[in-house]
């Protein structure tokens, strides 16, 4: 059987999704590493502030 277009396209889908999927999974600690930290910065502040 031979790969047609769509074939073609569709695998392409595939691939970028698991690529995607990848990148999202090794970055994710670090993003919510980055988002935690500025909560806390945020909340810091405004507790400082007040003193």
């Amino acid at each position: 059987m031979t790969a047609t277009p769509a074939d073609e396209v569709g695998t392409f889908i595939s691939d970028g999704v698991d690529t995607a999927k990848e990148v999202i999974s090794d970055n994710m600690p670090l993003v919510f590493g980055v988002a935690i930290a500025f909560v806390a910065w945020n909340i810091g502040r405004r507790v400082l502030g007040k003193i």
